[in-house]
């Protein structure tokens, strides 16, 4: 290919550069090519070794500034993503809403333990459970499973059961309250009972519940 034009140490600021290219010096150029004393007396092609430099120096300068500019827009993006790991914590996951525009997903969890207590304390009773932090609009939907260390027979529930159930919807922005709700306790039968952990005492049983909460 013809050579690009371009002053000495400049880049030529009007071409593209491309892998492969051939810098042609044409024998009619009056600065080398066929000029008195030229290099190669005007009889062939040679390289201008400063304007290839200082093309691919422009090329890499052009990438780079781009690669600067998605790495600080990546950053930005991952800065979107805030949270607390742990046995209570949150997320909050950036996105686009069909509905809602641009909005933050927050996810949530926590451990409410029922260690030392008692079932008097525990049946048919309401647990308050505070956010790790605060929904700005709306809890959507939570829910709570009971945890246990007794793995052996009579398990936490012996000949009984608990059931839990968040109060609502609607739920709170900053906290829930979860009801347990203690079965046949009208008319326990038998020999029923709930087993509440109490390492201290050496018992083994129910340790508390696990919560999980969505919304934004």
């Amino acid at each position: 290919m013809a050579n690009p034009t371009g002053g000495y140490l400049t880049e030529n600021t009007g071409y593209v550069w491309a892998d492969g290219d051939i810098y042609e010096i044409a024998q009619t150029d009056t600065a080398e090519g066929a000029a008195t004393g030229a290099s190669f007396s005007g009889l062939g092609v040679e390289n201008e070794p400063h304007q290839v430099l200082l093309n691919k120096i422009k090329l890499t300068h052009t990438k780079q500034i781009a690669d600067e500019n998605n790495i600080a827009a990546l950053q930005a993006f991952v800065g979107l993503f805030t949270g607390t790991i742990g046995q209570n914590g949150f997320v909050k996951i950036p996105f686009l809403d069909s509905v809602h525009g641009s909005i933050e997903l927050i996810v949530q969890w926590g451990f409410y333990s029922f260690v030392g207590l008692n079932l008097a304390s525990v049946a048919n009773e309401a647990f308050a459970v505070t956010f790790p932090t605060a929904f700005t609009t709306a809890c959507y939907m939570t829910f709570a499973t009971f945890s246990t260390n007794n793995v052996g027979h009579p398990g936490a529930f012996y000949l009984q059961s608990l059931t839990m159930e968040p109060v609502g919807p609607p739920y709170g922005l900053t906290g829930v309250t979860y009801f347990v709700d203690q079965a046949n306790d009208a008319a326990p039968s038998s020999g029923t009972t709930v087993y509440i952990a109490n390492p201290s005492a050496g018992i083994k049983g129910l340790t508390g519940f696990q919560w999980v909460a969505i919304g934004y």
